[in-house]
């Protein structure tokens, strides 16, 4: 990797800019699968702009400075991949579509919004379907996404890693389903 960087740093700072991408790499979840080279491009690239700025009067050494820098650039990577992971968990998720990483899965705004009760002879059972699409119709589209997935049998530990959220969120977003399907005496949709 070093010899990719003669004639442009100095030895100290290729050293500088591995030890503190392997540092944040360590720390931070969402740099590990970033590629080692990637980060190291990215971050010495910004050092060959921002150097020219050092001022040996006002700061102690240049390698000080450097740090300050590259920490200061692996940060802002950190928030870009942070924001960059909030947006994709917020991106709205079409019902008209199968799951991509469900082959032949149905389309759940077919599978939950049935046209016919299950047993036609059964008005309760009409009734509850019409009740469970009215509030259907209410929910988020993580909401209905989180419906499918619990309703194919999916575990708790796949549904966490197909939404990108953490366990105890899964927990807590069946939670306030339960909550809502009892609050519109769906009950029975529960099981």
């Amino acid at each position: 990797m070093s010899h990719d960087y003669v004639g442009l740093f100095e030895t100290w700072e290729i050293a500088i800019a591995k030890k503190l991408v392997r540092e944040f790499k360590q720390t931070w979840t969402c740099l590990r699968k970033e590629d080692q080279d990637d980060l190291m491009q990215e971050v010495l690239a910004h050092w060959y702009f921002v150097k020219a700025k050092y001022d040996p009067t006002k700061e102690a050494r240049a390698s000080t400075f450097m740090m300050r820098v590259l920490r200061a650039k692996l940060q802002d990577i950190v928030r870009l991949l942070g924001a960059k992971k909030r947006k994709i968990d917020h991106t709205a998720l079409s019902l008209d579509q199968p799951s991509q990483d469900e082959e032949e899965a149905s389309i759940l705004s077919d599978e939950i919004l049935k046209e016919e009760p299950t047993q036609p002879e059964s008005a309760s059972q009409a009734e509850l379907q019409e009740k469970m699409k009215a509030l259907f119709r209410k929910l988020a589209p993580e909401e209905k996404k989180l419906c499918g997935l619990i309703r194919s049998g999916a575990t708790i530990k796949s549904i966490a890693r197909k939404l990108g959220k953490h366990r105890s969120m899964i927990y807590r977003d069946m939670e306030r389903l339960r909550k809502l399907f009892e609050a519109e005496g769906l009950k029975e949709f529960l099981k």
